[in-house]
């Protein structure tokens, strides 16, 4: 990849915004919190199984087998145990089900102590063509077969039409089950169904499934704190509404937050957002906006929660696949990153916290058709082709190369003071970028006090004497005073240094995200190769974080 030039480079930093993708309404409330640097990521799909039919859905029993367990629209759920599709299904109810258009088996949930209980949780369309929620238990002989015999029917909810039958649940981490459930479907909410929370329809749905007893006529409770309980006008089983067919939503496994990908029709696609501490009862608009505009009129009441993140048609985009966020371990630089796509175009975008969801870039624009997403046991990422029958595992590459560091070092320098804190072993070992002179290559510095410190030589080109300008970002600082951050760089020819330079960074006290700034480099000397040392004064170390030092590029003067 080209590295462009500063200031190009700086606003795809601080502003990272992806072409094509158009900005989303800020919702009040959102943390701010570093993510990954997406221009520098490409993705890619890994086969893991074919042969499968219609499938829509993928997820893992939490038992510690590592089984991923795959829902296909026709009726079947299919495991796939150590990379084998199995022959024979978990469950088989396509002669208990109406497939066609948006129906069939949409939801599959295990219960947060199924290696215990062995309880899972089904959302179907019924012959009638209504939503059914049950509860299924796993075969006491067979630990890859289910027992439909057992199942106990929790929750029907009557469809008007066939589509926007929504159909995703997953326990959020408060233990509770959340159901999505869409408008009831035809076209615009005819019945107006998302705004009237006397019915079930256009919600997101939220009960405590952990109630045996059914003589109150529910095999489910109605947790307390549900925002509507009481509320004559409203159905308690409400968490939030004002939804047309949010049929993928997830949980960020790290922090709790929760993503609706939520399904538009004339114009808009979009992400609605609810932070970890959220008390619910979010009216996210539908069918009086359709993402951040009014739907079909020119102007329209201020109402509701606005998306984070919207798209338009007007690219080819025309149906969102709602994904997760990225907390596994094989693909750090993508931490923190809410994955998503488009079933019509097989574009997929990575989207984080950032400026509030302002950082929103494309990550591959593929040929599949893209019905879902699912996450394993470890975290990682998969996504599902509905018409070829795959599961795919999401593979990431950066530009951008990784060097774990200790911190809390110490050392004496010519930086101005005697108390500099270093993310080195020593004042000797030196922290060499992998950069090369035309910009091609990136070094990302990343505090880990678990990891030993790393050296890394690689050569720069065309390293003769002159005026250079070195450009850096800082991410994630938070100094409990004013300090001085440090980054020395070190020219060197061959195995020993020629030159060093002192840049020095004035931090504010307090929390600070992406700071960029630049230093003069006046070469005295040819050079072929730089090194870093990234240190800090005026503050403990115990009391400053510096998660990311990005070494952007040496480049000559004038730009």
């Amino acid at each position: 990849m080209h590295l462009k030039r500063l200031s190009l480079l700086f606003s795809s930093l601080l502003a990272l915004i992806a072409f094509s993708i158009q900005p989303a309404q800020a919702q009040t409330g959102v943390p701010v919190t570093p993510g990954p640097q997406f221009d520098y990521i490409q993705l890619s799909f890994d086969l893991v199984s074919d042969g499968l039919t219609a499938p829509t859905g993928l997820t893992h029993a939490g038992d510690g087998s590592g089984r991923l367990f795959v829902t296909e629209q026709t009726g079947a759920i299919r495991i796939i145990e150590n990379g084998e599709l199995l022959a024979e299904p978990f469950l088989d109810i396509s002669n208990e089900i109406l497939v066609g258009a948006e129906q069939g088996l949409l939801g599959l949930a295990f219960d947060p102590d199924y290696e215990n209980n062995g309880y899972f949780y089904l959302n179907y369309s019924d012959p009638n063509g209504d939503t059914v929620v049950s509860r299924v238990s796993v075969s006491d002989n067979d630990p890859n077969q289910a027992d439909f015999l057992s199942e106990i029917i929790l929750l029907q909810i009557e469809q008007p039409f066939t589509n926007h039958n929504g159909g995703t649940m997953i326990f959020g981490p408060d233990g509770y089950l959340y159901i999505s459930s869409g408008d009831g479907g035809s076209g615009g909410d005819p019945q107006g169904n998302a705004q009237n929370r006397g019915n079930l329809l256009g919600n997101l749905l939220r009960i405590d499934v952990r109630d045996n007893d059914t003589s109150d006529g529910l095999a489910y409770d109605i947790p307390a704190d549900n925002p509507f309980v009481g509320d004559p006008d409203s159905q308690d089983e409400i968490w939030a509404y004002g939804l047309r067919n949010p049929w993928k939503f997830s949980f960020d496994s790290q922090t709790g937050d929760l993503y609706i990908a939520d399904v538009g029709q004339n114009t808009w696609e979009e992400v609605n957002y609810q932070p970890a501490d959220s008390t619910g009862g979010q009216n996210y608009g539908w069918n009086i906006y359709e993402g951040p505009d009014c739907f079909e009129a020119e102007a329209c009441i201020t109402i509701g929660t606005p998306p984070v993140i919207s798209y338009n048609h007007r690219t080819g985009n025309r149906s969102i696949t709602g994904g997760y966020v990225y907390r596994g371990t094989a693909y750090p630089f993508l931490d923190g990153a809410y994955l998503y796509a488009d079933y019509v175009s097989g574009r997929v975008w990575g989207a984080s916290q950032i400026n509030d969801f302002a950082d929103v870039t494309e990550l591959a624009d593929t040929d599949y058709r893209i019905t879902g997403f699912g996450e394993d046991e470890a975290g990682e990422l998969y996504i599902l082709d509905g018409e070829r029958g795959e599961v795919l595992q999401i593979q990431a590459q950066s530009a951008l190369e990784y060097t774990n560091l200790t911190d809390n070092a110490s050392f004496e320098s010519n930086l101005g003071a005697d108390d500099w804190t270093i993310f080195g072993s020593d004042n000797d070992q030196r922290i060499n970028s992998t950069l090369a002179f035309n910009g091609e290559h990136l070094m990302l510095f990343q505090a880990d006090d678990a990891t030993e410190f790393v050296r890394q030589t690689v050569p720069v080109e065309g390293g003769a004497p002159g005026d250079y300008q070195a450009s850096f970002a800082i991410a994630s600082r938070d100094l409990a005073d004013d300090g001085q951050i440090g980054i020395r760089v070190i020219l060197s020819e061959g195995e020993s240094a020629v030159q060093t330079v002192n840049c020095l960074y004035d931090g504010e006290r307090g929390s600070q995200n992406w700071s960029v700034f630049a230093c003069d480099v006046n070469a005295t000397v040819s050079f072929d190769s730089v090194d870093l040392i990234i240190g800090w004064q005026g503050v403990s170390a115990g009391l400053l974080g510096i998660d990311n030092v990005l070494f952007v590029d040496i480049m000559p003067l004038p730009l």
